[in-house]
């Protein structure tokens, strides 16, 4: 069976904007990537782009981000991308319009 497929615009200005520059200077181009992936999986999986109880760490793995889980999640935080504390994490309006 195909995965589901679910699809996403990437606003023009998305890898210019100050938050992907800000997250990509924190910790590099996989950073970034993973973000992407990130929204990804939550268009097929959270379409609300909840992430309701999911823990930072499973957030991480399910974005691929090979480094500290913990770490990546708060940097989604500190950039804006994210908003809301463990277990009632989500993406941010803006972040949802420029990865909407």
């Amino acid at each position: 069976m195909a995965e589901s497929q679910v699809p996403i615009n990437i606003a023009d200005n998305f890898i210019e904007h100050a938050k992907t520059c800000q997250l990509h200077e924190l910790a590099g181009p996989e950073a970034v990537l993973a973000l992407i992936r990130l929204r990804c999986w939550a268009g097929i999986n959270r379409p609300s782009m909840f992430f309701d109880a999911a823990d930072d760490t499973d957030l991480a793995k399910v974005a691929g981000f090979n480094g500290d889980g913990e770490m990546f999640i708060a940097l989604l935080v500190a950039s804006g991308w994210i908003n809301g504390g463990p277990g009632e994490r989500r993406f941010s309006s803006q972040a949802r319009g420029l990865l909407g």
